[in-house]
């Protein structure tokens, strides 16, 4: 009876070592599939970065691209509705985008003042950039007093 006893225990060893080999090799074949995963997300990420650089509609634009488990993020600033369709579509047309998380904001500039003078303490608006002379300095020669 002994020998049942011994193959049925050699039988349990065996098992429990297969499944432990069977184990490891998933974590491997895993540890290598993300390591692969990585490299690809890095890889996109590249592409689009270098497509949304060499956009000429966003050129003076730092629009960031980021991709993380094949989704791709892009954040950043545009001034107008027009740039923030083109960031899209810039996107959209690099191959193996498939999904996009989109926080690109329109930030319109300020208006710009129109007719106002120099502001107090600055700079008049000549050519130089200086002001004007003092009254009754500097007039021109023809100039009647």
């Amino acid at each position: 009876m002994k020998k049942p006893a011994v193959a049925v225990c050699l039988s349990i060893v065996l098992a429990c070592a297969c499944a432990e080999a069977l184990r490891a090799a998933g974590a491997q074949a895993a540890q290598k599939e993300s390591t692969s995963a990585r490299t690809a997300d890095r890889a996109l990420q590249a592409r689009v970065q270098s497509a949304l650089s060499s956009a000429a509609d966003l050129q003076g634009h730092e629009i960031v691209a980021e991709v993380r488990g094949g989704v791709l993020s892009l954040t950043g600033e545009v001034a107008t509705p027009s740039e923030l369709q083109t960031v899209g579509a810039v996107a959209r047309a690099v191959p193996g985008v498939k999904t996009i998380r989109f926080a690109v904001r329109v930030v319109e500039p300020p208006p710009t003042p129109v007719g106002r003078g120099p502001e107090p303490g600055g700079r008049g608006s000549g050519p130089s950039g200086s002001s004007p002379p003092p009254a009754g300095r500097g007039a021109a020669p023809n100039q009647q007093r």
